[in-house]
């Protein structure tokens, strides 16, 4: 099927597959962006094969996308899990991420999807205090050691 456009949602452009889709030109600047600010690491994957995405464009060029993936022949079959979100600094503070996570919420109440999970350092105030204002609520902590 390759990585044709499905469907625009929430004025996102909705693409099947990560791989082929403009994410795959943005996603080294996210990365690099992501691991200078400590918001995640070299260890960290910045996608998974099978993901799906959104990406918001404006004026022709894109600013900014979220990528998901949906548990649905697994026991999570009620949750889409959020890969990577990012949004290039000069287009932040716009509401283009809100868009992009709203056409993901839109997108997993199509598919009848009780909750979209999605996870981020401790450290990431920005993005924390993002999700708060939308109403999400912080449920998890994760810990670590390295060995």
């Amino acid at each position: 099927m390759g990585n044709i456009i499905m469907k625009l949602v929430n004025q996102c452009t909705y693409y099947k597959t990560v791989f082929g889709s403009p994410v795959m030109a943005l996603m080294p600047e996210a990365w690099l962006e992501l691991v200078a600010s400590n918001y995640i690491d070299e260890y960290c994957r910045p996608f998974e094969y099978d993901e799906e995405a959104f990406v918001r464009y404006v004026n022709g060029a894109v600013v900014g996308f979220i990528t998901f993936k949906d548990y649905d022949s697994v026991d999570f079959s009620n949750v889409i899990e959020v890969g990577i979100g990012y949004v290039r600094p000069p287009y932040r503070k716009k509401g283009w991420y809100a868009q992009l996570y709203n056409a993901l919420k839109e997108e997993a109440a199509t598919r009848g999807k009780k909750f979209i999970w999605s996870s981020v350092w401790a450290n990431n105030d920005a993005m924390l205090a993002h999700a708060k204002s939308q109403g999400r609520r912080i449920r998890y902590i994760g810990i670590e050691e390295r060995i």
